[in-house]
């Protein structure tokens, strides 16, 4: 996979760039970013109920109360009722980011694509992370034909 030139962000000596891949059902949108020499690959892709338990320390970064059976639980609702769980992992499989989201219908009949729980390690180098999960949650609420996103970030 080859990376192109793409924008600067924050005047740091590293280029970001999309590229798009597509598969039968789940969009995965891979990033890299370059900085001395070095070419690290991201992905940002809806994660598996199998998957879920890897993103429970990110969660309690958040929450730290939470337990694995309460996480476990939360996946599931989230699946009942058609969301997920969206993360941005690099190459090596670690998660740096997570979202959970859930599509649902406002009283006025407008769909619509509830992103919560947004959580993002800040590293060097990795400060795009957050901006790469409200980039795939613009992308997903489109392919499921919403109309708009709410974001809460309590």
């Amino acid at each position: 996979m080859d990376l192109k030139a793409g924008p600067q962000c924050n005047g740091l000596p590293w280029k970001l760039t999309c590229i798009k891949e597509t598969k039968a059902k789940k969009p995965e949108s891979k990033y890299g970013y370059s900085s001395k020499g070095t070419t690290v690959l991201y992905s940002v892709r809806q994660i598996s109920e199998q998957e879920a338990p890897s993103a429970l320390p990110l969660v309690q970064l958040r929450y730290p109360e939470m337990t694995a059976a309460s996480w476990k639980c939360r996946v599931q609702e989230l699946g009942e009722h058609g969301g997920g769980i969206a993360a941005v992992q690099c190459e090596r499989g670690y998660f740096y980011g997570i979202l959970l989201f859930e599509p649902a219908e406002t009283p006025e009949g407008e769909r619509v694509l509830n992103v919560t729980d947004v959580v993002a390690l800040t590293l060097t180098g990795q400060e795009n992370v957050r901006s790469l999960m409200l980039e795939w949650s613009d992308q997903h609420a489109r392919d499921l034909d919403c109309e708009r996103i709410d974001i809460r970030l309590n």
